[in-house]
C-alpha cells in the first residue's frame, strides 16, 4: 500500500487498475448502525463538493455496513450495493484482540486499509455477500491501493 503519489483526492483510499486508472475510491468512517439514508447523505455531501471521476466507484466502509455506488452515480443516488461488513471485519477485529464497539477512528482506517489490501490480492471469506459484491470486488481485485497521507 502506497501514500498518494498519484496526486491528492479526498477518500481514505484509492485502488489504481493494472493499466494504473483510478478504479475505486473509498472512505472509512469508524460509525455504528448506519442505514442507506445516512450513507445517501454522505454521499451528497462528498460528491457534493468534488464528483469523483465517471468511471469510479465510490464506497463507504462502516464497521458494520459498506455501501457502494457503481461509476457515474449521482450525488444524490441511493447506494448500488449494501453489504454486510461484521464478517468481513471480525477476522482483523480478532487479530488486534480489538472489540469492534471500541476501535478508534484511526484504527479502523487501518484495519479497513489490511481488508483493502486482501481484497485486491484476492482474499476473501466466501459468504452471501461476497457473492452479490462480485461486480465491487473484481472492480477491485488485482488494484493498487494508495493511501492518503494525512495532513
Amino acid at each position: 500500500m502506497r501514500s498518494a503519489p498519484r496526486g491528492s483526492f479526498r477518500y481514505d483510499f484509492a485502488v489504481y487498475d493494472g493499466q494504473g486508472r483510478l478504479s475505486a475510491l473509498l472512505e472509512a468512517k469508524r460509525r455504528f448502525g448506519t442505514d442507506s439514508s445516512w450513507a445517501r447523505s454522505w454521499h451528497a455531501m462528498t460528491a457534493g463538493g468534488t464528483e469523483p471521476p465517471a468511471d469510479v466507484n465510490v464506497v463507504l466502509v462502516t464497521p458494520d455496513r459498506i455501501y457502494a455506488w457503481r461509476p457515474g452515480a449521482g450525488a444524490a443516488a441511493n447506494p448500488d450495493w449494501i453489504l454486510d461488513a461484521v464478517s468481513w471485519f471480525e477476522p482483523y477485529f480478532q487479530r488486534l484482540q480489538i472489540p469492534a464497539a471500541e476501535v478508534d477512528p484511526h484504527v479502523f482506517e487501518a484495519i479497513v486499509g489490511l481488508w483493502l489490501h486482501d481484497v485486491v490480492q484476492g482474499d476473501m471469506p466466501a459468504d452471501s455477500d461476497t457473492q452479490r459484491a462480485q461486480g465491487l470486488l473484481e472492480a477491485l481485485r488485482g488494484g493498487e491501493v494508495v493511501s492518503r497521507v494525512a495532513a
